[in-house]
């Protein structure tokens, strides 16, 4: 893949419609393949950001909102976690707890099934947009 190619500002605003609560980092990183973390302080997630400001300019329609849409993420339990995400390790924030001491709390198990896992819309749709990739 060419280093410099990049989607078009109508490109963009497709796979933004059609992939609602995946995230932009999450979405640039997919259609970019790069890593999700160094996604966010990359030249084309701002590309990306500036592209929706400038729609929501235009149109009032605010996609940046609908790609972060807080709504698309369902809670899990840890063991639906590890099963829609092939055994990847629990965001931070979300695991047990690494005291080893009691201090007079339950020894009962806490969290297998409590639905406390955010977990993000895991299927990105290209919208008919063909990957840079196999351009």
């Amino acid at each position: 893949m060419n280093k410099k190619a990049r989607y078009t500002d109508e490109e963009i605003i497709s796979l933004v419609k059609a992939n609602r609560g995946f995230g932009l980092d999450r979405m640039v990183a997919e259609i970019y393949d790069i890593a999700e973390s160094k996604a966010r302080q990359s030249s084309r997630f701002f590309d990306a950001l500036e592209t929706l400001k400038e729609h929501e300019a235009y149109t009032g329609e605010d996609l940046y909102s609908l790609i972060q849409d807080p709504e698309m993420i369902k809670m899990v339990t840890r063991e639906e976690w590890k099963e829609a995400t092939n055994n990847a390790p629990v965001p931070k924030g979300n695991g047990l707890s690494t005291s080893r001491k009691n201090r007079g709390r339950s020894t009962r198990k806490i969290g297998s099934f409590a639905k406390a896992i955010p977990l993000p819309p895991m299927e990105f749709s290209w919208a008919g947009i063909v990957p840079l990739k196999e351009r």
